[in-house]
């Protein structure tokens, strides 16, 4: 009976090492990776709207972006459309088919036979589609609805309750 309560012990030991192991090294990689732009990090989450990247993107899908230095033809791109033009300040996520970035890109929705009527320049890109998540964007709209963070808070706590062994002296 003892040898067993020891076996769980350690085994209970090493399972919270391994534990906080894998959530330091999310943390690390999220913080240089994963970060939203608006805390100074180098990814934005776009969720998808609207069929004009079918197939490669769907509506409701999420699209991380990661900016970089320069954009090229075939790169999938989210830029905010222009002040002064239609639809100022949305973003759009459209593939590069030409220019240079100082010009104005000219980009094309995948599902289109025409080119945008907007050319946005280098500093109106957010970043090229780094990661895409089919559907990933209805979950995380779903998640910020305050009956499902309410559940969501109510299953961390219950876990964290449960998975909290007393200490035996």
């Amino acid at each position: 009976m003892h040898l067993q309560g020891v076996r769980r012990q350690v085994l209970s030991l090493e399972f919270r090492h391994v534990w906080i192991l894998a959530c330091i090294i999310f943390a690390i990689l999220w913080l240089f990776m994963l970060r939203p732009q608006f805390l100074g990090g180098p990814a934005s989450y776009i969720t998808v709207r609207g069929s004009s990247m079918e197939p490669a993107l769907s509506s409701g899908d999420l699209a991380v972006l990661r900016a970089k230095s320069t954009y090229g033809l075939g790169d999938t791109i989210g830029f905010r459309i222009p002040q002064g033009e239609v639809g100022a300040g949305l973003v759009v996520i459209h593939r590069v088919v030409g220019g240079p970035g100082d010009a104005g890109y000219i980009t094309r929705g995948d599902n289109r036979a025409e080119i945008d009527m907007w050319q946005p320049r280098h500093e109106d890109v957010l970043g090229e589609v780094w990661i895409h998540v089919p559907k990933g964007g209805r979950v995380l709209e779903a998640m910020r609805k305050p009956p499902v963070l309410a559940g969501l808070a109510g299953v961390l706590a219950a876990v964290m309750v449960l998975t909290t062994g007393r200490r035996r002296r």
